[in-house]
C-alpha cells in the first residue's frame, strides 16, 4: 500500500489545477473562472484542519482536498466535471471521484453524479453550502488571463 506524504499531495492539487487552467483556454467571461483555496470546511466528515484547491474554467471544475480523520490520518478527495451557474446556485456534474479515505484509495466514475450547491460569493471569497449541511469556504487565488 502507497501512502502520500502532505508534500506530495500540494504538489498533485497544484499541478491538477494548472491542468485544468491550460488545458480549458480560461477567459474572464465567468466570474468563477480561476482558482479557489479552501480556508474552512464544517461538515460530517471534517474532524480536523482541511486544505484543498478548487479551479473552475470554461464550465469545467475540478476540486481537491484533505481532511483530518478522527484517528490523526489524512483522507483526501478529488472530483471533476463540467459545471454550471444559475445565480446563487451551483451544479456540479461529477465525470470522477478519487478517494482516499480510512487508509485504502478508490477512483471511480462519476456518471450521473450531480450536486446543486448553494453558493454565495463576495470580492475574493466563495462559500459552497450543500444539501447535506456541509460548508467549504474557499478564498481566491488566482483570477483568470483577460483574453
Amino acid at each position: 500500500m502507497h501512502t502520500y506524504s502532505a508534500p506530495r499531495a500540494r504538489v498533485v492539487m497544484v499541478l491538477l489545477a494548472l491542468v485544468t487552467l491550460l488545458a480549458s483556454g480560461a477567459t474572464a467571461q465567468d466570474s468563477l473562472d480561476g482558482a479557489w483555496e479552501l480556508t474552512a470546511y464544517d461538515g460530517r466528515a471534517s474532524v480536523g484542519k482541511a486544505s484543498g484547491l478548487l479551479t473552475f474554467a470554461s464550465g469545467r471544475f475540478s476540486l481537491v482536498y484533505t481532511m483530518e480523520e478522527p484517528d490523526g490520518r489524512t483522507s483526501g478527495r478529488a472530483h471533476a466535471g463540467r459545471f454550471r451557474r444559475d445565480g446563487e446556485t451551483l451544479t456540479l456534474d461529477v465525470d470522477w471521484t478519487m478517494l482516499y479515505v480510512d487508509g485504502k484509495g478508490q477512483a471511480q466514475r462519476g456518471g450521473n453524479a450531480r450536486r446543486t450547491i448553494k453558493l454565495s460569493r463576495a470580492n475574493d471569497r466563495l462559500t459552497l453550502t450543500y444539501d447535506n449541511g456541509s460548508v467549504q469556504d474557499f478564498q481566491r487565488v488566482t483570477a483568470p488571463a483577460v483574453k
